[in-house]
């Protein structure tokens, strides 16, 4: 059951929660979701998962800080609803949700190496686009003289 969890900007880290039904008579089907974390990145192995009756499942998650995150302690809540799998008609299905505490707490030692590595790309990306340009100009170059020699052959021509 998470609680408590520490990451640097620009880092994931794994984590896992437990769904027990260990007091159902029916198997149970339950999806769940992250609230109230933004900007972290909350993602699920799995979108939901199904609970034998008497039995329990560990649910398997990421938690991502973006780089642009902000320094603090980010307080939210998984949220967990199961349905029975049942087949009773003109019967009521009870629906279980419950939430769980999900506390992040984000610090700035991975933001220089998220600035870092940022930076390289931009300037990697600076040196291709002027490599680049650098080719178009010399095409550009070549083919004015091209065409300058073709005007000189078609005057000389003339003259001939």
């Amino acid at each position: 059951m998470p609680a408590n969890i520490t990451l640097k900007r620009g880092e994931s880290i794994p984590f896992s929660f437990e769904i027990q039904a260990l007091t159902s008579r029916e198997d149970q089907i339950c999806s769940y979701y992250a609230e109230g974390l933004k900007p972290l990145q909350i993602t699920f192995k799995e979108p939901e998962i199904r609970v034998e009756a008497g039995k329990t499942r560990r649910v398997f998650g990421n938690v991502r800080a973006p780089f642009f995150a902000l320094e603090k302690e980010y307080k939210g809540w998984i949220i967990v609803k199961c349905s029975p799998i049942v087949k009773i008609e003109g019967a009521s299905v009870v629906n279980l949700s419950f939430k769980i505490p999900f506390i992040v707490t984000v610090t700035g030692e991975g933001a220089l190496k998220s600035f870092v590595w940022i930076i390289s790309s931009i300037t990697i990306v600076i040196f291709l686009i002027w490599k680049s340009l650098k080719r178009i100009k010399t095409f550009l170059s070549f083919r004015k003289k091209l065409r300058k020699h073709k005007k000189f052959k078609e005057k000389l021509q003339i003259l001939n």
